[in-house]
């Protein structure tokens, strides 16, 4: 019987040591800066955000569409941290102007999300475009969203206190 409790506390005491090497050579592998320490391993606990922070989404860029060299220049940027959040996946929100055609938001969204696509090679999947209303300019938001965070919302902004458009259809008498 003394035999078999020393050899299942042997047993523990390898599968231990054994386990705390393996942990060991993880994390040296890992973080082949710091050393491993338990204190290490503590620290970066420590440092993790929490999960709440981790899921926001946030604003990268919001612009008017002026000219398409800016807005190249600015997705140019948003494909780049794009690659750097692998986890994350990009929403672009589109904004027509006041008296622009009626889908101009859906338009410049779709725009900025086929050169990303075709010319940047960013997964499709990985994108999403909206038409977020009417705005005062055209103006487009390029949004990094972390798996599993809250999407963000398009924000219309209307002036009720705006003049009406001008009619499309004007006669031209001389």
């Amino acid at each position: 019987m003394r035999n078999i409790s020393r050899f299942i506390t042997l047993s523990i005491l390898i599968i231990v040591l054994a386990s705390h090497t393996l942990d060991r050579r993880y994390f040296a592998t890992a973080n082949t800066v710091e050393s491993f320490s338990s204190s290490a391993l503590i620290d970066s606990a420590n440092d993790a955000p929490d999960k709440q922070e981790r899921e926001e989404a946030r604003l990268f860029v919001p612009y008017r569409v002026q000219n398409w060299n800016a807005e190249v220049a600015e997705l140019d940027d948003y494909a780049i941290e794009l690659r750097r959040e692998p986890n994350s996946e990009g929403y672009i929100i589109g904004y027509g102007a006041r008296c622009s055609k009626k889908n101009q938001g859906e338009y410049l969204a779709e725009r900025a999300k086929s050169y990303l696509v075709k010319s940047l090679n960013i997964h499709e999947q990985r994108l999403t475009a909206i038409n977020g209303g009417s705005r005062g300019v055209d103006a487009v938001e390029l949004w990094i969203v972390p798996i599993g965070a809250k999407l963000p919302k398009a924000t219309p902004r209307v002036n009720p206190n705006a003049p009406p458009c001008p009619s499309k259809k004007q006669s031209h008498k001389s």
